[in-house]
């Protein structure tokens, strides 16, 4: 995968959904239709277009990167 590999366990999967989905952001209490780009879009990345996962937690390596995501080994 590249020169450095990082293992990082406790990872928990908040959503994964599409960016151009206008209700991407919507929960089961707020139903609001809403996108998950905010206003004048994310510093130094800039707008969702394309499929995302919400983690909880950082995510280890550079900004617009390759990140491999796996079932986990520890139950």
């Amino acid at each position: 995968m590249g020169y450095h590999h990082r293992t990082e366990i406790n990872k928990k999967v908040y959503r994964i959904a599409t960016g151009s989905d206008k209700n991407s952001a919507s929960t089961a209490i707020d139903i609001t239709d809403k996108a998950i780009t905010p206003l004048g879009g994310f510093p130094h990345y800039g707008c969702i277009n394309n499929d995302f996962v919400m983690i909880r937690g950082c995510c280890v390596g550079p900004k617009k990167k390759f990140v491999l995501l796996r079932k986990t080994l520890v139950p």
